[in-house]
């Protein structure tokens, strides 16, 4: 099991789980969230940033 998958649920993995519920595939939702993740950014806001990045 990856460290992932053993840390408490933050904004950013809700995020991801966000991403997977809208389709994308679970690599791509994670490599988007970590571009755009910083320590004190709540789930709605790593979602905004992560779609932004996708808008190009």
């Amino acid at each position: 099991s990856s460290a992932v998958e053993q840390a408490p649920a933050g904004a950013d993995q809700d995020a991801v789980s966000a991403l997977i519920a809208l389709g994308y595939k679970p690599p791509e939702a994670s490599r988007m969230v970590s571009k755009v993740f910083a320590e004190g950014m709540d789930t709605e806001s790593v979602l905004r940033a992560a779609l932004k990045g996708t808008v190009k």
